[in-house]
């Protein structure tokens, strides 16, 4: 029989993953460095602001995500100018993706082909021998909340 228990309270800090301001397509896009994902993505609002041409794939590729029954395809993508960093792609891929909260989210794909590494210690992304600070949980606070008044104020989204 399950007995219960009390979840642990843990601090915004604690919790906090590792998010900054990625170059994609002349654009600075709020995003996630996420080693647990497979893909990488870029939401489509993002994909319009920033004028970057979506493409429908030749097949949907399916969408796993880390709970059972959780599944989604991937129907468009884009090959866009990535910078981050001392680092440049002038076609890098990205899902096009409906992305809750980031502009985009880089996983395991891009961290691997940019030799990314993600210090939560020390709260850094480092690229290279380049170590870049990630926002702190208070930035990204503001960040979503002006997102928010922008949203419900009427004006158009911009992204970040």
């Amino acid at each position: 029989m399950n007995s219960k228990i009390d979840r642990p309270r843990r601090s915004k800090a604690y919790e906090s993953c590792l998010a900054t301001y990625v170059n994609i397509n002349g654009m600075e896009a709020f995003t996630l460095f996420d080693s647990g994902s497979s893909t990488d993505a870029i939401s489509p609002d993002f994909a319009r602001v920033s004028n970057t041409r979506i493409h429908t794939l030749d097949k949907p590729v399916p969408l796993q995500l880390g709970t059972v029954g959780s599944r989604a395809s991937i129907n468009y993508g884009v090959k866009t100018l990535v910078e981050f960093g001392n680092r440049v792609e002038e076609k890098y891929y990205l899902d096009v993706v409906n992305i809750d909260r980031y502009d985009a989210i880089l996983g395991a794909p891009f961290m691997r082909r940019f030799g990314i590494r993600l210090d939560f210690e020390s709260n850094l992304i480092i690229v290279s021998d380049m170590a870049i600070r990630a926002l702190l949980p208070e930035e990204e606070a503001t960040l979503l909340r002006s997102r928010d008044a922008r949203r419900d104020g009427g004006e158009n989204r911009q992204a970040h």
